[in-house]
């Protein structure tokens, strides 16, 4: 369901709806996480420059998200919600 695939070192959390954290650490360069848990999931990617990130197999755009390169978003957001009913 999501894809994380870093290029250089970035600090990636993601927590699900229930509050369970899959992941809160650091991925090195060239790791690649692949992660499932219930909707929505969020996300929080420091060294959004350096981390590509898939959902449900399209990219999501973390540098247009970020703010002193630091993405914070929640997947799938309320538009994308909104449009699959």
């Amino acid at each position: 369901m999501l894809a994380l695939r870093a290029s250089g070192a970035s600090w990636v959390q993601v927590t699900d709806r229930e509050g369970k954290v899959l992941v809160s650490r650091l991925v090195g360069a060239g790791e690649t996480l692949s992660l499932d848990g219930a909707l929505p999931l969020r996300i929080i990617v420091g060294n959004a420059a350096a981390t590509e990130l898939r959902f449900r197999g399209r990219t999501v755009d973390l540098v247009a998200l970020a703010r002193n390169n630091v993405a914070r978003l929640e997947l799938p957001d309320a538009a994308a919600a909104q449009e699959n009913r």
